[in-house]
C-alpha cells in the first residue's frame, strides 16, 4: 500500500491523470505471486513490493538459494538472488515483499503499455532441502487497474 499512498501524494497536485498503476497476481504448481504492483507516470517506473506464497510440497525451509526474475515482454525488468552458506537462507521470512525497483522513463524510452504488462512473468528458481533446484515460470494478470 506504501506505493498507493507515494503516488497518489506524488501527483496529489495535479489535475489530469498522469500517473497508472497496477496491481497483479498469478499462480503456479509451486508458488503464487500476490499484489504484484506497477506505478509509471512520465518519468519513472516503480515494479514490485509484491509477496510470495509457497504451494509447493517439497520441504524448502532448509533452503540455500532461490531466486526471483521478473519478466515484461521478454525483458528482464527486476531480478534479485539470495544464498546461503552453512545454514538456510530463510525462504520464509523474506517472502512477504520481495522487493521493488524504480527506473527513470528517459526521452527516448518508450512507457511500457497494459500490453506488455499483461505479458508478465515472475520466474522463481530454488533449491529444497535436498539440494535440488527447480524453477517455475507463473504468468501474470492483471487484477485492478487506478489512473491517478
Amino acid at each position: 500500500m506504501n506505493i498507493v499512498l507515494g503516488a497518489l501524494l506524488w501527483h496529489g497536485g495535479r489535475q489530469e491523470p498522469t500517473a497508472n498503476l497496477y496491481f497483479m497476481d498469478g499462480e503456479g504448481e509451486n508458488w503464487t505471486v500476490i499484489n504484484y504492483k506497477v506505478v509509471m507516470d512520465q518519468e519513472q517506473i516503480k515494479r514490485g513490493e509484491a509477496g510470495l506464497r509457497y504451494i509447493g510440497s517439497k520441504a524448502i525451509d532448509q533452503s540455500d538459494y532461490y531466486a526471483i526474475e521478473v519478466i515484461e515482454d521478454n525483458e528482464t525488468v527486476y531480478n534479485t538472488i539470495h544464498t546461503s552458506q552453512g545454514g538456510p537462507v530463510g525462504i520464509y521470512e523474506n517472502l512477504g515483499n520481495f522487493g521493488s525497483i524504480t527506473a527513470p522513463l528517459g526521452a527516448d524510452d518508450i512507457k511500457p503499455e497494459r500490453t506488455s504488462l499483461e505479458n508478465t512473468i515472475v520466474q522463481i528458481t530454488w533449491k529444497d532441502n535436498q539440494g535440488e533446484i527447480h524453477s517455475e515460470q507463473i504468468p501474470m494478470s492483471i487484477t485492478d487497474e487506478i489512473t491517478i
